[in-house]
């Protein structure tokens, strides 16, 4: 999923447990313009977060950080 932002919701995150309990990988854009916050619902520990990056691999500087942050991928511009 490419959509967030910093507000937690109890139907996202029912629905997230959801679709974890029937055996699907959720994965979630950190989020952008957030330097030390990563958003929801990527910030759920149910969702496998990811984080930008530059195709150099190198952390892509408008992504978004923390502790959940699972990996990265190149983001595309």
């Amino acid at each position: 999923m490419s959509l967030g932002g910093p507000f937690w919701s109890r139907a996202v995150q029912r629905q997230i447990k959801r679709a974890v309990k029937k055996g699907i990988i959720v994965i979630a854009a950190a989020g952008n313009k957030i330097p030390f916050y990563v958003v929801f619902p990527a910030n759920y520990y149910q969702v496998v977060s990811v984080a930008a990056s530059t195709k150099e691999n190198t952390a892509w500087i408008d992504s978004s950080r923390g502790f959940s942050i699972v990996t990265t991928a190149p983001v595309s511009i």
